[in-house]
């Protein structure tokens, strides 16, 4: 998480000190009982369309690179 978001997730924010994991929930219906108890949705959201490649991207191919 801190190479993608920039968030230390094993060091407290308000003490700085460490974090440790505590247990690991894989049970399908344990996560679902623990979300409704937090009052977060369980429903799984929609999968997102497919979009096209920006314009112009600037990706250079190796055919197209001048040579000298």
């Amino acid at each position: 998480m801190l190479r993608t978001f920039g968030v230390e997730v094993l060091v407290c924010p308000k003490c700085c000190g460490v974090r440790r994991v505590l247990a690991a929930i894989l049970d399908p219906a344990s996560i679902v009982q623990l979300l409704l108890a937090m009052g977060l949705s369980s429903a799984v959201p929609e999968q997102a369309g497919c979009r096209s490649p920006p314009a112009g991207g600037g990706v250079v191919y190796v055919d197209e690179v001048p040579t000298e």
